[in-house]
């Protein structure tokens, strides 16, 4: 019984991501470049890696829990939260110079605005991988 805890903790997450979310990720994602008719390569990866993220997490909560020995290393757990932000880090950035007007053409208001939101998305995760790495390490004991 005292497994089932995180398991219920996690149930609404797990339900959120594989069933409401699997076409669709949060983040922004407006529309694609040019007559491309592809999804943002971060909203395919999305929810695999983020229920494996949490999957992992609940798996090393549990075993911390009940057996007071992690089942699995704190850093492999946090692997595929890693590799989402990375992915999305570098899509966006893809994202904006695909968005961009080619050598022929100016830059108008629309190419910005429609360029603009991927810029801060990939920005903003900048700052989302350093702060889990640094979180990482912190949890880890590697970091005083």
């Amino acid at each position: 019984m005292d497994n089932f805890i995180f398991r219920l903790i996690f149930f609404p997450l797990w339900t959120f991501h594989g069933v409401v979310a699997r076409g669709r990720f949060a983040l922004p994602a407006p529309s694609a470049p040019r007559n491309r008719h592809w999804a943002p390569c971060h909203a395919v990866v999305a929810t695999p890696l983020l229920i494996a993220f949490e999957l992992l997490l609940c798996i090393y909560l549990e075993s911390v829990y009940v057996y007071h020995i992690p089942a699995v290393n704190l850093k492999i757990v946090f692997i595929p939260l890693l590799a989402l932000e990375i992915i999305t880090l570098i899509d966006n950035f893809r994202m904006c110079k695909a968005l961009m007007p080619g050598e022929e053409e100016s830059i108008s208001d629309e190419a910005i605005w429609e360029t603009l939101p991927h810029f801060w998305v990939a920005i903003s995760m900048v700052f989302f991988v350093v702060a889990t790495v640094f979180t990482l390490l912190k949890l880890c004991g590697n970091l005083s």
